[in-house]
């Protein structure tokens, strides 16, 4: 029976072809077994590598390459990955080399982490990666960059990518920026940490659950001109602060927002320099399981101004403060600014405390320092009336 002849075998029948010296009219010479032999060698550096064939700055998976490893061993810096719809059950390692990822949507793509040890995706040394139309599952976090002789990853951007049943969505140090949008993020203990970044942004994107909460942002240095941006987030359900930023670093810019049904409070600003958070709700924060904060917003040295936002159903303060007018070393002066701004159902409107508090102790303000700074821009309304900042209320405590 005919069996037709494969690509692959015209090919290698080429190549072996290709490998033959040339008679003096031009035609290959061949001696017996010369063809078979070298036939028999460029068959096998196929089976070596079966992307061999594979354009090196486009690849498709599976058509081209049998594994999305395999591929982006192929992949040339800057080149992009094509995967068809179907699972696709390994952990990536990304080191050294720009790569996109593109898949066929994130209801038919999935990337599935073999090894609940390592990241289903691993962004290694100078690596950045671009990565769309995808659903990422499982392995010791989705995506995850790892500095290497303490080069941090360039960047990474995310787009209509879903991230489910991953300790974490995001995970890492980024020395270039971090973009997510349209994604979503369930089911992790923590949907987004980064311990560093360029700036970061987050657009039109949804983080639910998360046991430690949904973002924490530790920006301990800043880089020149950089921002975190959040534009259009539904934040919700976490069992801790639904986002964290922390540390000395870039300024935080908050709109069209919302985080809803948090214990310990809706966001929280550590040493963060300046936030500014517009257009924004915030709802339903709940204290720790010891009984300690349940605060819409809690302000720690930071320079913080709310406006047109919504705070409810906070249990113990809507805005909370902690701070001084003259800072200790090494810490901000604190001050919190409203405008048009409601305040509803909260334990009382607006706490102001004189003490510095960080995520892991409070300590007494210097000799001399008086309270945080607290400015009423005028249209703010608490419980359908005037608002009230009381102090004192509780003591500071360890977060």
């Amino acid at each position: 029976m005919y069996t037709r002849p494969s690509i692959t075998s015209f090919l290698v029948a080429a190549a072996a072809a290709a490998l033959l010296p040339a008679c003096a009219d031009g035609l290959p010479r061949s001696e017996p077994g010369d063809v078979a032999d070298i036939a028999e060698s460029a068959e096998s550096a196929l089976n070596l590598d079966p992307c061999a064939l594979a354009n090196p700055m486009d690849i498709r998976v599976p058509a081209q390459c049998p594994t999305l490893t395999a591929a982006v061993a192929r992949i040339s810096n800057g080149g992009t990955i094509r995967l068809a719809a179907g699972d696709y059950t390994e952990n990536v390692s990304v080191t050294n080399k720009a790569v996109n990822i593109l898949g066929a949507g994130m209801d038919t793509t999935r990337i599935i982490g073999a090894s609940a040890q390592t990241p289903a995706i691993l962004l290694g040394g100078i690596a950045s990666a671009s990565i769309s139309a995808v659903t990422i599952r499982g392995g010791s976090a989705g995506i995850e960059a790892r500095s290497v002789l303490g080069i941090k990853s360039q960047g990474l951007t995310v787009s209509n990518v879903r991230f489910t049943a991953t300790p974490y969505g995001v995970l890492g140090d980024f020395l270039g920026s971090v973009f997510i949008g349209q994604s979503t993020i369930q089911g992790t203990t923590r949907g987004i940490q980064l311990r560093s970044v360029g700036d970061l942004d987050v657009i039109q994107s949804t983080v639910m659950g998360g046991g430690q909460g949904g973002l924490f942002v530790n920006a301990p240095t800043a880089t020149a001109g950089c921002l975190i941006y959040l534009d259009g987030v539904q934040q919700s359900l976490s069992g801790s602060i639904g986002a964290v930023f922390t540390g000395r670093g870039c300024p935080v810019t908050i709109r069209n927002s919302s985080f809803n049904l948090n214990n310990h409070a809706g966001l929280y600003f550590d040493q963060s320099g300046n936030a500014d958070v517009g257009s924004t709700h915030i709802g339903y924060a709940y204290p720790t399981a010891d009984g300690r904060y349940g605060d819409g917003i809690l302000d720690s040295g930071t320079v913080l101004r709310v406006h047109d936002s919504v705070i409810e159903d906070a249990s113990r303060a809507g805005v909370s403060v902690f701070g001084c007018s003259a800072a200790a070393p090494g810490t901000n002066p604190a001050s919190v600014a409203l405008a048009n701004t409601r305040i509803d159902r909260a334990g009382f409107d607006i706490d102001v405390e004189r003490a510095i508090v960080h995520p892991t102790s409070s300590a007494a303000c210097p000799a001399g320092s008086t309270s945080p700074g607290l400015s009423d821009l005028g249209g703010n309304v608490c419980n359908g009336a005037e608002c009230h900042a009381e102090s004192s209320i509780l003591a500071p405590l360890a977060l």
